[in-house]
Formats: C-alpha cells, structure tokens, sequence
C-alpha cells in the first residue's frame, strides 16, 4: 500500500497576476508544482457548476472515509492536468468507488465468515475435549431423541454426595445422576431428567456450586473422532482465511493507488469548480500543489485567502 509523505499538502488555485508573490507566502522549505490554466466549466450553467461542487463535496467526504474503511493511507499528489467533461467525471468516479465499496465488502465478508467458522469449530472441539475430560461418550450426552434432556458440569469433590443426595429427595426415580472424572478438586457430573424437569435439577445443583458445561451436538459416537474431523476441518479453514486474507492485501494495494487517484482527481476538480465560480469562466490562474514541511500557520493561510487564493489541505 501506499506510503503518505509527511507533512502537509497544499492545493491552491491563484490569480495568474499574484500567482507569485502568493506561493511565495508558502516560504523557501515547501516544494510547489505550478502549471498556468484557463479556468473553464465548459457548458455548465451556474447553477450546475453549485450542484456539481456539492456532488464533488459528497463525493470526496465518501472516498476519504473509505480509504480510511480499508485500512488505506491517504497520499495526496496533484492530479491530471488535461481538461474533463465535470459531470463524466463525477459519475465514473462515483460508480468506480461503488464496484471498490463492493468488491471489499465481498471480501470482508468471506474472511468474517471463515473466522466465524474457525472460532465454531474450536468452541465444538472445546466442548468434545470437556466431555471426553469428563469420562462420557455421545451416547451419554446425545438427548437429541427420547424425553429426557442431560446437565453436564462439576461440581466440588465434597459436595458430590450432598448434590446427589438432594437430587434424589427432590425427583426421586425421576433422575439418573452419573459421576464423572475427578480432576483435583472438582468432579464431573451428568445429570439426566425429564425435560420438564431440568430447570429444577440445575437450580438445586447450584446451590452446591455448580458449573455447568456445554453439550455438543455430534453424530459421531466416537468423540475423539468427531474432535480429529473438527481439527481437520479447522486446518483447512485456516488456509482458506490465510488464501482470503491474501486477496484481501492484495486488493487494498491495489485500490490504495486508484482510490488515491480518485480522491486527487475529485479535489482537483471541486478547486477549479470553486475557482471559476468566484473568478469566472476564461480567467487566467496558477494551479498548485505544494507539500509542506508542518501544517502552516493560520496567518499564512489568511494570506493565502486574502490574495484571492482557492486552497485545499490536507
């Protein structure tokens, strides 16, 4: 991508007779590019020429933020010197930041869609890995038929049989609790109820420090397939994501240059617009860009204006 000088830009439009004296004001340290024009709108009416400065302004606010959208670095440079239809110009500029808008779009898309899919797939191989931690198998877990609905968690290692123990005071025969794996100080727990009655089992489970753990959904039987299938698939994901995000840098190096030029071009044409409302059509000026060293002073840029100067920073 592109590189932005440092400092700052200056675009100007001057009077040809002051032309001097007013890039003068700019002081020894800027470097200026200067070129003598006719200001000319063609055939447009004043009211297209007021319109049109106010498409050009839309226009121009739009493409900076969209370099900024894409991670882009202005890098503003003085644009084609050659005579433009005003309106053409507008429109295919405007139509070609559009196609830019949808072909990032598009992209930014399909790399959010493959980190989303990435980050599913390692919370799916987490979920296996807790059950496989826990001592249970997708028999054990799978409630996808029948009426009775599963709780996986831990629980503390001394409060296991008090957890137990309220469980069958409270639901009796109506629930099947299965030990798990101790690990250090907690043990975990599979708890299978009646649908209507998981609500109730978890609430009394909490009351003894219980920490819930996510089921996950698998065909597989074999949990340790199913985790193999998910980190193969995960692998293969990440090289689509590092595929993507290659063609993603490659874009934005790509529209870096063009939308630069764009924005170069869109400037260039809103100044001359400004300058042959305020000067009028068939005067002679000075077209400028200088680049400047620091961020001139206000009394240079009230100079500037005082001189009857047309000016963009940036």
């Amino acid at each position: 991508m592109s590189t932005a000088l440092k400092g700052t830009t200056l675009r100007l439009i001057v009077p040809k007779d002051s032309s001097k004296n007013v890039l003068a004001t700019l002081g020894p340290a800027s470097k200026v590019e200067s070129m003598d024009t006719v200001l000319s709108a063609g055939k447009l009416t004043t009211d297209h020429i007021v319109s049109n400065i106010k498409e050009y302004s839309r226009l121009r606010d739009e493409l900076f933020h969209t370099i900024r959208q894409f991670g882009l670095v202005r890098n503003a440079r003085p644009a084609s010197p050659e005579a433009r239809d005003y309106t053409s110009t507008l429109d295919e500029a405007r139509k070609e930041l559009d196609e830019k808008k949808t072909q990032y779009q598009d992209l930014q898309s399909r790399v959010e869609n493959l980190e989303r899919k990435i980050e599913e797939a390692k919370k799916q191989t987490n979920r296996i890995s807790e059950v496989i931690q826990a001592g249970f198998n997708s028999t054990d877990v799978d409630f996808s038929k029948g009426e009775f609905n599963r709780i996986l968690g831990r629980v503390p290692a001394r409060k296991l049989q008090d957890a137990q123990r309220a469980l069958q005071k409270q639901f009796s025969d109506q629930i099947v609790i299965a030990p798990g794996t101790r690990i250090k100080d907690w043990v975990y727990v599979l708890v299978a109820a009646p649908l209507d009655k998981i609500p109730q089992a978890l609430q009394t489970l909490l009351l003894y420090d219980f920490s819930q753990a996510e089921i996950p959904k698998t065909e597989e039987p074999d949990l340790n397939i199913a985790k193999k299938v998910l980190e193969t698939g995960a692998k293969e994901l990440a090289q689509d994501l590092d595929e993507a995000k290659g063609e993603m840098k490659r874009f934005q190096e790509q529209a870096s240059e063009r939308l630069n030029q764009l924005a170069d071009t869109v400037q260039d044409s809103l100044i001359l617009l400004q300058a042959v409302l305020k000067m009028g059509e068939g005067s002679m000026a000075s077209r400028a860009f200088a680049w400047l060293a620091k961020t001139p002073a206000p009394k240079i840029l009230n100079s500037l204006s005082k001189q009857g100067a047309l000016f963009e920073t940036e």
